[in-house]
């Protein structure tokens, strides 16, 4: 069992990802562990300037993700859980 933390509202694509592809069996993906920094959309969200994408970081004063923060969240999840089994 892997339980993965982070302190963003991940999308579930991402999340759904970072399970799929954990080395170990069973991985749970945990969020808003140690603070919230927003939400980490898809790429979508930006172009269409939705509101997870745009208003949330301008609601909490925080700078806005790049596009691509989730995928990259995502990658670095899988290659620290390889680094674990």
């Amino acid at each position: 069992l892997a339980i993965l933390f982070h302190s963003s509202e991940l999308y579930s694509f991402y999340g759904l990802d970072i399970r799929h592809r954990s080395p170990f069996e069973h991985t749970m993906v945990v969020g808003y562990a140690d603070d919230s920094v927003g939400y980490l959309a898809d790429p979508t969200a930006y172009l269409n300037k939705e509101y997870a994408a745009v208003t949330v970081p301008r609601i909490l004063d925080l700078p806005p993700f790049t596009p691509t923060a989730a995928a990259h969240l995502s990658q670095h999840a899988i290659q620290l859980l390889g680094r674990l089994t």
